[in-house]
């Protein structure tokens, strides 16, 4: 029965059965270089096909110590996995590309250090990398670095990178 639980929430009553018009999404900031610290000390709990699910799960465990206040949807074992997956991993890729491009140069603080003497060139070798990502998320490093790159420079070491920088 409902009374040997305790008194009801009301709201409960209303809600059920009904779905949620959307899920709220987990918002990253300072938990993503959380995130992979975390990773980069649990690497050697890694197999060949990379982190298994109870790494992830102890992620959670360890951003929800760290951040008990935080916005967005809490996080979650499968939200950490796509987070390191699918964002980072991509974004890392894509670095990897610029980094490696003939005739740039890479800097952790100002990335590929384009100048307006060289901005034509920038642009029609983007085109290029658009294949693995929209424009607008490579033009943010033609002036800026990357802050997780040499925490992903450690956690993907087989990755070959800067092999054609000038």
């Amino acid at each position: 029965s409902l009374h040997s639980s305790g008194p009801v929430d009301p709201t409960i009553l209303q809600n059920a059965g009904k779905r949620p018009t959307h899920a709220q999404s987990c918002l990253w900031n300072m938990e993503e270089i959380a995130l992979l610290k975390f990773l980069l000390e649990s690497l050697p709990h890694a197999g060949d096909g990379g982190f298994k699910d109870t790494v992830f799960k102890a992620a959670v465990a360890h951003l929800r110590a760290k951040f008990p206040v935080y916005k967005g949807a809490p996080k979650h074992p499968s939200a950490c996995k796509s987070k390191y997956h699918g964002d980072l991993k991509r974004m890392y890729a894509l670095l990897n590309n610029l980094r490696i491009a003939s005739g740039w140069t890479w800097s952790d603080k100002h990335g590929c250090e384009i100048t307006d003497d060289n901005d034509p060139w920038w642009l029609a070798q983007v085109q290029v990398l658009i294949a693995l990502i929209y424009l607008h998320k490579v033009e943010k490093f033609k002036n800026t670095g990357w802050p997780h790159l040499h925490l992903m420079d450690q956690l993907s070491p087989g990755t070959e990178k800067g092999k054609y920088v000038i």
